[in-house]
């Protein structure tokens, strides 16, 4: 028989100078700390949600721009009532504002055909320009109404219907 003189190889390590990092274990939260913290991250959120809804509620912007506008209104309606009454005392002929309907809405004050038109009677003595509703307020139509109840003796009424967030403006003598 014969032999074999075949040579067998030899595995080649190599060793290589790279430092070894310790594998530690991950540490594990315990299961309440979790759950505290999903407590405290919902109550905050439920607390800044309440805030900033409450914020929002009280800084309203477009209640408040309607809130202006009444506040105008409420002026305009008042200056108008105060010149027509004043120059009622003063004598002037006052015969162009209607008298009041069933329902005392009035007439428009304008100088548009059909309207009264109050420019002649109280600019510029009483008045240096009537009035003009801050949202629909044109010098054809001031947004304004106006009417005497005479059923009243004389009961003079003056109204803004354009008044926004349900709120009536009316003035009227007693």
């Amino acid at each position: 028989m014969e032999e074999s003189t075949a040579k067998v190889a030899k595995p080649v390590t190599k060793v290589e100078n790279t430092p070894v990092t310790p594998v530690t274990p991950k540490k594990k939260f315990p299961v309440w700390a979790i759950v505290l913290i999903v407590i405290i991250v919902l109550c905050v959120l439920c607390f800044g949600g309440i805030i900033l809804s409450g914020v929002f509620v009280a800084i309203n912007p477009a209640k408040n721009i309607s809130d202006a506008r009444n506040t105008q209104r409420r002026s305009d309606v008042a200056q108008i009532f105060e010149a027509v009454a004043q120059a009622e005392v003063d004598g002037v002929n006052l015969s162009a504002i209607p008298t009041c309907t069933s329902v005392p809405t009035g007439r428009n004050i304008g100088s548009k055909a059909g309207l009264v038109n109050l420019t002649p009677v109280l600019v510029p003595t009483y008045l240096a320009s009537v009035p003009l509703d801050p949202q629909v307020g044109t010098e054809t139509d001031t947004g304004y109404t106006i009417c005497l109840d005479k059923t009243e003796t004389g009961v003079l009424r003056v109204i803004a219907p354009n008044a926004e967030n349900g709120v009536l403006l009316r003035l009227q003598s007693e």
